[in-house]
């Protein structure tokens, strides 16, 4: 359901931060803050669904933004003291793929100029890892 509601989100409202300025006369389009508005409602849907499976270790407890940065954070069922440097690179891989290349609506929000950032703590609370995404991030 979530996916749904972001995808009529982005592909009704999303224009890119700096150029959704406010609408002009004679100009198509929300203005930005209306799309923030709208955003920022679907954050507040997802964050009273909290904590979304993601999967078998890993729930998403919370979804904030400041400006255009998305802050989604998880819990991982994997402590601190068990994050190896191949686990965060595996982490950050997969972030890749699910952001650029799976999830077409994520991909429409870093088209857009939004930046996400998927901030990683474990059950007690620790941080574990810090994976920030943006457009550019794709095209490496």
């Amino acid at each position: 359901m979530n996916r749904l509601i972001i995808a009529i989100l982005v592909s009704s409202y999303v224009t890119p931060p700096a150029a959704a300025q406010s609408a002009q006369p004679g100009t198509v389009g929300p203005t930005r803050a209306a799309v923030e508005k709208r955003l920022d409602e679907q954050l507040g849907l997802m964050n009273r669904q909290a904590p979304i499976e993601i999967d078998s270790v890993t729930k998403l407890t919370a979804v904030t933004r400041a400006g255009p940065t998305l802050t989604y954070t998880y819990e991982v069922a994997i402590a601190e003291s068990s994050w190896t440097a191949e686990l965060r690179k595996w982490a950050l891989q997969r972030a890749i793929k699910s952001n650029c290349i799976d999830n077409k609506e994520t991909r429409m929000l870093l088209d857009a100029g939004y930046t996400l950032r998927h901030v990683f703590l474990d059950r007690a609370g620790l941080f574990v890892n810090n994976i920030l995404m943006t457009k550019e991030k794709c095209l490496e």
